[in-house]
Order: C-alpha cells, then structure tokens, then sequence
C-alpha cells in the first residue's frame, strides 16, 4: 500500500512542469543558506564565538 502511495506522489509531482518550481525553490534555499552562514561568520553583531568576551560592553555603549 505505500509502495503504491508513493509511486503516485513521484507521478504527480516529477513531471517537467514542475522543474522550474523545484529549481527556484531549490535557488531560494540556497540564497538563504549563503546569507545565514555568510551573517553568522563574518557579521560582527551576530558572529558566534566559542570564547567567551571578557567586555562584551563597549565604553561607547555605556550610559553615563
């Protein structure tokens, strides 16, 4: 029974029409992914370090 299923839903959904909506999709994806791990390496106000910041307040960011 879901061998059945399953032969149904690559039926349905492999056919050529559908290759530019799995391409842009896929494009999407790895758009997003680039600019999460290009933010959480190089990004300073998001970057992720293991040790922690011994300031982690500037003296520009302290009130008076």
């Amino acid at each position: 029974m879901a061998a059945a299923g399953s032969s149904a839903a690559w039926k349905r959904w492999l056919r050529p029409e559908v290759y530019p909506i799995f391409a842009a999709t896929g494009v999407a994806v790895s758009i997003c992914a680039m600019q999460l791990i290009r933010n959480i390496t190089t990004n300073p106000e998001v970057r992720y370090r293991p040790n922690p910041n011994p300031r982690p307040v500037s003296s520009a960011e302290t009130p008076i």
